[in-house]
């Protein structure tokens, strides 16, 4: 090879760029810091920033959600979190992993279980006044995001839709 070519780019938004999606009703702002050279590989992150956000019928926060990416992994890294409250819970979803294995993971005040926080999230009631259709339908998806089978994005896609049960 006669040329010996390096390079180095960086790409850093200095305001979040608004893509407008359909199903959302609204701008999803994206911020971008990588950083890619010729011997080092990607570095930085990719960013949904802050947005308000209806996951089924219900307002929560979508705080961000990154997509990073480290030097030496051809693997990027995932770090989220999303936030819905209601008069009686705080739920925190956590968005944590990587892009080949993503992963949801929930928390709460006062603390419940994982079952509990979907019920919650779908119903806006606890489990004890679910009544047996409800409690399946929050049973399977539990058991899909556990699974790998529904990821969280599906979920918020879905909540525009009227669905009423879900079988796994």
């Amino acid at each position: 090879n006669p040329f010996l070519l390096t390079w180095d780019v960086k790409v850093k938004s200095s305001k979040p760029i608004r893509i407008n999606v359909n199903v959302l009703k609204r701008f999803v702002p994206i911020s971008v810091d990588i950083h890619h050279t010729h011997d080092r590989g990607l570095e930085g992150f990719v960013s949904v920033d802050y947005f308000p956000v209806e996951i089924f019928k219900k307002k929560a926060d979508i705080q961000y959600v990154k997509v990073v990416f480290n030097e030496g992994s051809d693997i990027p890294g995932l770090d989220g979190l999303i936030t819905y409250k209601n008069p009686e819970v705080d739920i925190k979803i956590l968005i944590v992993g990587n892009t080949q294995n993503p992963r949801i993971e929930f928390e709460s005040k006062p603390e419940l279980n994982r079952q509990q926080i979907v019920s919650v999230i779908l119903f806006n009631k606890s489990l004890d006044e679910l009544n047996e259709e409800e409690l399946s339908s929050a049973t399977n998806i539990s058991r899909a995001m556990s699974d790998g089978a529904l990821g969280l994005f599906s979920l918020i896609f879905l909540s525009s839709t009227p669905i009423q049960s879900v079988g796994y």
